[in-house]
């Protein structure tokens, strides 16, 4: 290797690291100033490629008395339900179960329904009543210390007999019912508890060793790491959850929706089981496919997992949970296989999760330079294929899609050729085609509605 070559290499590495240092400097700043301003108390991992590259605590375990750590213990609330997903998919690997099975097979009581199947209930679509509506007016309101569990509350859904919101397949509406039954399925088909089958089959193999079902308030256990959830109170102080919402002690038993406890580590631990060999490609593909309703409108929900797709940065899986005194978040962009994983352990209407602004830096969104004779050259007029005409607009050094001679949406470049539409959702973009520096068109995308168009330029 010639010295100029060598040179070049180190010259890159040492330039490299500087960038990778820096924006390792501004994600701890967007957390301390959100920490700084009571918006955040909380664990945050982030790994790129299988490697840590950002991990810090920040704030209490136990207010006024232990601090967070690596090894903290959160409630996932609905992060829970990937989970679930994932013990369905492994017992439809032994075809035990498959996805279009009938619920009222496993879930008899059930049988004054229309078919429903197990797919309905992994993405959504089942139409099912929500559980908690029908519990809290029949049970809680007439018995404050009501300690329900999955039976009891399918045992009330066989007396109640609720009506569907809508017919499955109908529609999308988050359920929680859903992934409480997925749950009981869980339990029918492998002759376990939902808890056993998961350490069995998830957690032991993956050495996640803090990664448990825990019902704390109905069987409290002593773990040393476990953190408290906090809230706010009418005075501004935190105070442990359960003192403002004591129904959390009423649904501590039912499970599948939520009631999985972790650590950043571990879920670091399953985000590279995730996109290693844990799930076979077929069984990925299947837990982060997009759907359809029967009315043709885009189901962005898979197995456990929200689904978006951005045409510069591919596929991401996400999702959220959210229960008194717990704000959790979890992503991973399984093109670059970077995941981000944030467990906080207050919940207060300051608290947030800033994916935005930590996207912005993680993939390190700067706008390409473009000169003014390109960006005139994007302008004009272009023609859909049943013969409507849209216009793309030059003002300023910036693009706009002209909806209506009043309202314009600025096009923000996110290439040469791909724009975005400022602070739009769902997101909307716009890929230009050239064909030798020559405008020939644009290609129209709104992936998270299964959306996209061709039109040609015609002026």
């Amino acid at each position: 290797m010639n010295k100029v070559k060598l040179l070049s290499i180190i010259l890159f590495l040492v330039l490299s690291t500087k960038i990778f240092s820096q924006d390792i400097k501004k994600i701890d700043s967007l957390f301390y100033e959100i920490h700084n301003e009571d918006g955040f108390n909380g664990n945050v991992l982030i790994s790129k490629k299988g490697e840590v590259i950002f991990k810090k605590s920040y704030g209490f375990s136990v207010e006024g008395k232990k601090p967070l750590t690596d090894n903290s213990i959160f409630n996932l609330a609905s992060i829970t339900k990937q989970f679930t997903a994932a013990g369905i998919v492994l017992l439809a690997r032994e075809n035990k179960i498959a996805y279009e099975d009938d619920i009222r097979s496993y879930i008899p009581e059930l049988s004054f329904y229309p078919k429903i199947t197990v797919r309905n209930l992994l993405n959504h679509t089942s139409g099912l009543y929500d559980y908690m509506k029908l519990t809290d007016s029949l049970l809680i309101q007439q018995d404050p210390m009501t300690e329900l569990n999955n039976q009891k509350v399918i045992t009330l859904f066989e007396r109640i007999k609720p009506k569907l919101n809508f017919l499955p397949s109908e529609k999308y509406e988050y359920s929680n019912t859903g992934y409480l039954l997925l749950a009981t399925i869980i339990e029918r088909v492998s002759k376990e508890s939902y808890s056993d089958f998961l350490e069995d089959r998830v957690f032991n193999p993956l050495e996640m060793k803090d990664t448990k079902v825990i019902f704390r308030y109905i069987n409290p256990v002593n773990l040393e790491n476990l953190t408290t959830g906090y809230q706010e109170n009418e005075n501004g102080k935190l105070v442990d959850a359960i003192e403002l919402t004591p129904e959390v002690y009423n649904y501590d038993s039912v499970k599948g929706q939520g009631r999985l406890y972790s650590t950043t580590l571990d879920l670091y631990k399953w985000s590279i089981a995730i996109s290693n060999d844990f799930f076979s490609d077929s069984e990925l593909k299947e837990i982060s496919a997009t759907s359809k309703t029967l009315d043709n409108e885009q189901v962005n929900y898979g197995f456990g997992w929200y689904i978006t797709n951005d045409l510069v940065y591919g596929k991401s899986i996400y999702h959220s949970g959210s229960w008194p005194g717990y704000v959790t978040y979890i992503e991973k962009n399984l093109k670059s296989d970077i995941t981000v994983i944030i467990l906080q352990n207050v919940s207060t209407k300051s608290t947030g999760i800033p994916t935005y602004p930590l996207r912005n830096i993680l993939y390190n969104e700067k706008e390409p330079i473009l000169d003014e004779s390109y960006l005139k050259s994007l302008a004009g007029e272009y023609k859909m294929s049943d013969g409507r005409t849209k216009q793309v607009a030059y003002r300023n050094d910036k693009l706009y899609a002209v909806v209506n001679p009043s309202f314009h949406l600025e096009l923000i470049p996110k290439t040469k050729t791909i724009f975005e539409v400022n602070e739009f959702r769902p997101k909307v973009n716009f890929e230009f085609i050239l064909d030798n520096n020559v405008v020939k068109g644009y290609k129209f995308y709104q992936l998270d509605l299964g959306k996209k168009a061709e039109l040609k330029k015609i002026k």
